[in-house]
């Protein structure tokens, strides 16, 4: 579910982030919403695990360059890239039962040897990405948030504030998380684990051409 509201500031994250047209939530969805809403403050609520590392850049990045105060809220789940997206808020609230997570960005990529070595290089890109924007926000030198993404490590609402992923809590009632699939990630708790039909909602990987391109604009907004 994607939706806002233009009266209270309020956009909801509550799906995969996604390039737009492939269900889900994309950076453009999000931008959008901001130029309804318009100038004023945000509160952008997540139960997301994760999704295009790309798009969820996208979404952090257009938070990050909002004028007005930005607030986080991990409704339930900010996994993956959506931890990422939970960063942008100057204010961040973990609801009690919520869990986030990080992890090293990963890929199913498939052609010959040279083709598997840019995608590779791609990920290694993408994860120095990640990497510097943990670090700024967490207050982390470099090489112990690598150890925390290599570990896929995952945080309950205690955990969130301690890192300083959240800043504080929420007061709400507890909502379910949105579905993880049983293999999606090597260390899912088992209260968040659904199970799921086939292609239900499949992992989203971009094509690696257009994967370098965003890359390479994201870096460039950047400077």
């Amino acid at each position: 579910m994607f939706d806002y509201d233009k009266k209270t500031g309020e956009i909801w994250i509550y799906d995969e982030i996604t390039a737009s047209g492939s269900g889900g939530v994309s950076s453009g969805d999000v931008v959008g919403a901001i130029k309804a809403i318009g100038n004023k403050a945000l509160t952008v609520r997540i139960n997301s695990p994760g999704g295009d590392v790309f798009e969820g850049l996208g979404i952090y990045n257009v938070l990050q360059e909002h004028r007005q105060t930005v607030t986080t809220q991990n409704d339930a789940l900010a996994a993956s890239i959506a931890s990422v997206i939970m960063l942008a808020g100057t204010e961040r609230k973990a609801a009690p039962n919520s869990f986030a997570m990080i992890h090293r960005p990963f890929s199913m990529s498939w052609g010959t040897a040279t083709d598997l070595r840019k995608t590779a290089d791609l990920l290694d890109n993408a994860e120095e990405t990640l990497v510097n924007i943990y670090t700024e926000k967490l207050g982390l030198k470099a090489d112990a948030v690598s150890a925390m993404l290599d570990d896929e490590t995952w945080f309950n609402a205690d955990d969130q504030i301690e890192n300083l992923i959240a800043t504080t809590t929420s007061r709400q009632q507890a909502i379910d998380a949105a579905a993880v699939p049983e293999n999606r990630f090597k260390k899912t708790p088992a209260a968040l684990v659904r199970n799921m039909k086939a292609g239900e909602r499949t992992a989203f990987f971009p094509n690696r051409t257009k994967a370098e391109h965003r890359l390479r604009m994201l870096k460039a907004n950047k400077r």
